[in-house]
């Protein structure tokens, strides 16, 4: 089975977030990121548990989050500061160039490569990051899939603590198209199905581009996952 069909269905089955910080790690370590991190950027005063803001939760070694605090890069951190203004996710050599000190202090402790990625609802923005000990650049489909991680997660993640996602004012066969969408359907065969032109497949994805504030069908099909509108 597929490794998002197996994080999707224990995702959908726990109970707790506790027990979905456990699948999510089992699902990263599986795609070969032992490390990971879940942060609340604004929005969500009350996410705050175990660990220091903006964390959430994460798994990252204990002496990193000492040496972390200590050089206080809280204060300059790229994630922090960047990331509730990105549109989607961003490897860390692509942040790397504005605290180069902190990912090298970061690299001593094995968070080697990474990417980052912005989860939102209307009323708060969140960031999720996957980190492994290997250097190496993200391929594509690394990354899309830890995307489609991410959104399953953050879905789940909602649902547990019980906050809305924030509705949006999508119609129903704007969600519909991007349903089908998501399923690899052409544009010509989802107006066949659903009774329309292909203009007017195409006038609701404009339409759920516009309002998932997202700038291609791909971002607005990872949004709708993260707010619950469409399961993978």
């Amino acid at each position: 089975m597929d490794c998002l069909d197996v994080f999707a269905r224990e995702a959908a089955a726990c109970t707790s977030v506790r027990d979905l910080y456990a699948v999510l790690a089992r699902t990263l370590a599986r795609t070969g990121f032992p490390f990971w991190a879940f942060g609340a950027l604004w929005g969500d005063g009350n996410a705050f548990e175990d660990h220091a803001e903006p964390a959430v939760a994460l798994n990252y070694p204990d002496d990193w989050i000492r040496a972390y605090f200590k050089a206080q890069y809280e204060r300059v951190d790229p994630v922090v500061l960047v990331m509730p203004y990105a549109t989607g996710a961003v490897q860390w050599r692509d942040l790397r160039h504005y605290c180069p000190e902190m990912f090298d202090a970061a690299a001593e402790y094995g968070l080697k490569s990474g990417v980052s990625i912005p989860l939102r609802t209307l009323s708060g923005c969140y960031v999720f990051c996957a980190v492994r000990p290997d250097p190496a650049d993200l391929d594509p489909a690394t990354l899309l899939t830890l995307e489609m991680i991410a959104a399953g997660f953050f879905a789940a993640y909602l649902r547990l603590r019980c906050i809305s996602p924030d509705a949006t004012t999508l119609t129903a066969n704007t969600v519909e198209v991007l349903r089908l969408t998501m399923a690899g359907r052409t544009r010509k065969e989802i107006a066949a199905q659903l009774g329309l032109t292909v203009d007017g497949v195409n006038w609701c994805l404009k339409d759920a581009k516009a309002k998932l504030a997202a700038r291609t069908t791909e971002a607005a099909l990872l949004r709708a996952v993260a707010l619950g509108i469409l399961r993978i």
